[in-house]
This record gives structure tokens, C-alpha cells and sequence, in this order.
């Protein structure tokens, strides 16, 4: 579904989104089944595995993964096993929504979220 452009933001908004369930390949289908996106698995050092996709090109980003893995102790810069979004220790999958743009069609399909996961907060 094409997106119609808007005018940028200053900064990113980024929604993080919690599933009660450690099954990340469960909540990958149906993501995709729910927004009609396809994931890339991908693998980081720091992150360990994750899934990315463009909700919309330019204006919107998905980034699933297990609430664990290898993280940086943020005194003293070591790196420790632990819950990547520690505040929300009962949502075993995460899912950030990093939006690039303030209002666009994506905005509504993306609503759909919340009918399948918990939205847990929003920084920009």
C-alpha cells in the first residue's frame, strides 16, 4: 500500500510495542500477515538476532526481537546477558516502530498493532 508524502519531523519518534510471549517467530507472521510487510532476519553482536522491515519506505521502520540478549552496561560500558528493554520484563518479544515522518497512510495500518501487543512506551 503506497504512502502519500508529508513534511519530515525534527526527530524521530520511536514506538516500542511488548507481546506477552517469548515466540518471536509467532509474533514475525503475524506482523506480516497483519501490516503486509516481509522480515529480514538479521544478526548483530550487541543485539544477537532481529528481524527488520520498512513499514513504509522513508517513513516508517519495524524492528523485532526477543526482550533479550547481550547489552551494555551503560556505568561501566561491559557488556552483560540480560532483558534488552529491562522496564518491561513480561513482553518476551519487542517491537520498535521508528517513525521518520509526522502524519502519512502508514500512521493507520500501523494502528493495527495494538490490537495483537502492548504499546509500552514512546521516546523521540
Amino acid at each position: 500500500m503506497p504512502c502519500w508524502q508529508n513534511a519530515g519531523m525534527e526527530q524521530e519518534l520511536v514506538e516500542l510495542y511488548g507481546f506477552p510471549t517469548e515466540d518471536v517467530e509467532e509474533v514475525r507472521m503475524k506482523i506480516e500477515s497483519l501490516l503486509g510487510v516481509s522480515f529480514d532476519r538479521y544478526a548483530s553482536m550487541s543485539a544477537g538476532g532481529y528481524y527488520f522491515a520498512e513499514l513504509c519506505p522513508g517513513h516508517a521502520a519495524l524492528t523485532l526481537r526477543e526482550n533479550y540478549g547481550v547489552t551494555e552496561d551503560e556505568e561501566t560500558g561491559e557488556e552483560e546477558e540480560g532483558l534488552a528493554e529491562p522496564d518491561f520484563p513480561e513482553s518476551g518479544v519487542i517491537l520498535y516502530v521508528e517513525w521518520h515522518t509526522t502524519a502519512h497512510s502508514c500512521r493507520e495500518r500501523a494502528k493495527a498493532i495494538a490490537g495483537i501487543a502492548e504499546l509500552l512506551a514512546e521516546e523521540k
